[in-house]
């Protein structure tokens, strides 16, 4: 038996045996004896885990509702709440929509297709150009060849309006020479027509014509022709017949 005293000091005090069976009590109860462990108080936890994943569920909802709004153009995450989103640890790789090198190669790729677009788009300008130019080359010889044919069309016109007028001038003069024939007797008038040219004769016995049938008095022209010879007044007859009148 095993006894404590005042000065924490044990006592072994043999009590119905000798010390030598003690002790082969003790190894006995050693060897029979299981050491159990104390048991240890457990830390309390503030939050449970069951908690924390509540927290963080609801945060990720939150922070998926306010992508979505940066979506449809509500509100602009990007711009407000990405950068300071991107520093909670995990959530980098949540609210990254593409890699990094994503926006330099989809700025790249834009770059190209504008390049592209502007190289068409100035191949198209460049078509045009030069259609433009072969339209104006080709409107500029037109023109000049118009301006040629107008001086051609000029030119006549001019030289028929001198000729007009030189015919309008013939005909008052031989209208004049008409009305002295007219006048005058039949036989000296004939007399001074056969001093003249077939042709001359012709321009002056048409003048007579009009002016008579103008005038609504019978032609004196056939009487003249009886007074000149059969010959020449059968010339005259044909060359009169291939002559026009001067109306």
């Amino acid at each position: 038996m095993v006894f404590e005293d005042e000065n924490n000091e044990e006592e072994e005090v043999f009590v119905g045996g000798t010390p030598a069976d003690e002790e082969n009590k003790r190894e006995e109860s050693s060897k029979t004896s299981v050491s159990l462990p104390l048991p240890q108080k457990k830390p309390q936890q503030r939050f449970s885990n069951r908690t924390l994943v509540m927290i963080f569920a609801n945060f990720l909802v939150i922070l998926l509702g306010l992508l979505l709004f940066d979506i449809l153009g509500f509100y602009k995450i990007t711009d407000n709440l990405l950068p300071i989103v991107k520093k909670v640890p995990g959530m980098k790789r949540v609210i990254t929509m593409r890699p990094r090198d994503d926006s330099s190669k989809l700025a790249s790729m834009e770059r190209s297709k504008q390049d592209e677009a502007i190289k068409e788009a100035w191949k198209e300008i460049a078509g045009r150009m030069e259609y433009i130019e072969r339209l104006t080359n080709k409107i500029n010889s037109r023109n000049i060849q118009i301006d040629k044919e107008w001086e051609y069309v000029k030119t006549e016109r001019d030289a028929m309006e001198k000729q007009r007028q030189a015919t309008l001038e013939e005909q008052a003069e031989l209208s004049k020479i008409a009305q002295q024939y007219i006048a005058m007797p039949p036989k000296s008038a004939v007399a001074q027509l056969t001093n003249m040219d077939n042709a001359s004769i012709v321009d002056i016995l048409i003048a007579v014509e009009e002016i008579m049938e103008s005038e609504g008095q019978d032609s004196i022209v056939p009487y003249w022709l009886t007074l000149i010879t059969p010959e020449r007044s059968a010339e005259l007859q044909e060359l009169r017949r291939q002559r026009p009148t001067f109306n």
